[in-house]
Formats: structure tokens, C-alpha cells, sequence
């Protein structure tokens, strides 16, 4: 057996909480701005363009270096190999984060320059 349900009309919510409709028998339209930041608007192109390249760099940086030290440079140690690209790994990671760090600076100087 299904439940039955009272469904409230846009009119007995707005009396419930005192506001009366401008027209009788209309309820009162409310419309709610979705809120934006102005950061996720105006996102310059050369941020974008350094996360698409930090993002290639730590899938085929690793990878290449894999395969180039698993079978150029030590053939057939799968653990030195490994090594190897994680160390690839950590060096992309921290030319991102340093990548981050001057960028950050850059927008403090700018500022002050601005002032």
C-alpha cells in the first residue's frame, strides 16, 4: 500500500510564512542567483597551460624512464627500473610545487608594484 503524501501548493508555503502574493491566487516568484567567484571565472591560460604540461610530465615521465632503465640501462632489474621512476616522479612533483611557488610571487610583486 503506498503512502500518501500532502503536497503544498508555492501559495500555503508563502501564508504559512506571512508573505502574501503581490496578485491574489499567484504565488510569490522567488529566484535565487547562483553564486560565482570571481577565481573560477577569470582562470588565466598560462596556469591551465602549466597543469596540462606538470600532468603530462608526471603520466609519461615516469613511464619513459621505466622503460628506458628497464631495458637500455639495467636490462632486466625491474627494481632499479622502479627506483628510477619514482625519482622521475618526485622530480616532476617538485617542479610543479616550485612552479606554484614563483607563480605565487609573482602575483604578490605584481600587487605591490599596482599599490
Amino acid at each position: 500500500m503506498a503512502a500518501r503524501r500532502n503536497v503544498k501548493t508555492a501559495q500555503d508555503a508563502l501564508q504559512k510564512e506571512g508573505a502574501s502574493s503581490p496578485v491574489e491566487g499567484k504565488p510569490k516568484m522567488v529566484t535565487k542567483q547562483p553564486k560565482t567567484t570571481g577565481a573560477a571565472q577569470t582562470v588565466p591560460s598560462s596556469v591551465v597551460a602549466k597543469l596540462l604540461f606538470f600532468t603530462f610530465a608526471m603520466i609519461s615521465g615516469p613511464l619513459a624512464s621505466y622503460y628506458v632503465s628497464n631495458t637500455m640501462i639495467f636490462p632486466g632489474n625491474s627494481t632499479a627500473a622502479a627506483a628510477i621512476a619514482a625519482v622521475v616522479a618526485n622530480v616532476v612533483l617538485i617542479g610543479y610545487i616550485l612552479a606554484a611557488i614563483s607563480e605565487d610571487d609573482t602575483d604578490q610583486t605584481e600587487g605591490k608594484k599596482s599599490q
